[in-house]
């Protein structure tokens, strides 16, 4: 009886032992999954962010480069040239390997009316390093056809950024439309020019 009775204890204790690790182990990968922050590809950050804009508040806009131009929204921007990469994104020419993919969405009367650039820090490389090189690279251009008022960069997803320079109220109404997308959207920069 003694036998039995330690036999069913130690078969008890022993199950006991394994759902509690189980239980540990689906907390862990619970807590986990809720930390991690999901990417967003570049086309996507510009795209959700313009379907959200009324008629009224959208432009004549184009999106992509010279290779594979896109109208009425945004597009993706090749890496391959890049002086056009440092032109529409703000990423230094000798930069470029940072990045790993760009996007973007320009006014088409006047690119410093508006214009966003979505783009992905390459592996290995933090978004808010990126983020501070487009700032400065930006705040020392040379500016045709007109200054910019404002310029913001916002991280959207683990690795992405959005930087969106332009007229004041057109950056106002971009921002409160990223809100909309990108609820928890983090500000890395605002300056202006």
């Amino acid at each position: 009886m003694k036998k039995i009775f330690a036999l069913i204890l130690a078969v008890t204790m022993l199950l006991s032992t394994l759902a509690l690790v189980g239980c540990g182990a689906n907390n862990a990968d619970d807590n986990a999954s809720s930390e991690a922050v999901a990417e967003v590809d570049v086309v996507d950050a510009l795209k959700n962010i313009w379907d959200n804009y009324e008629d009224e508040n959208k432009f004549a806009a184009m999106g992509g480069g010279m290779a594979n131009p896109v109208t009425d929204g945004p597009g993706e921007l090749s890496l391959d040239d890049t002086a056009e990469v440092n032109d529409k994104t703000g990423v230094p020419e000798d930069k470029i390997t940072t990045i790993d993919k760009a996007a973007t969405l320009i006014h088409m009367m006047n690119a410093n009316t508006f214009s966003a650039a979505a783009v992905h820090a390459a592996e290995g490389v933090k978004a808010e390093d990126v983020a501070t090189t487009i700032g400065d690279n930006l705040k020392i251009r040379q500016w045709m056809c007109g200054i910019p008022e404002k310029h913001v960069i916002i991280k959207v997803g683990a690795n992405t950024i959005i930087s969106a320079f332009g007229a004041n109220d057109l950056i106002t109404v971009f921002l409160d439309k990223a809100k909309v997308a990108y609820p928890e959207y983090t500000v890395l920069l605002e300056q202006t020019f």
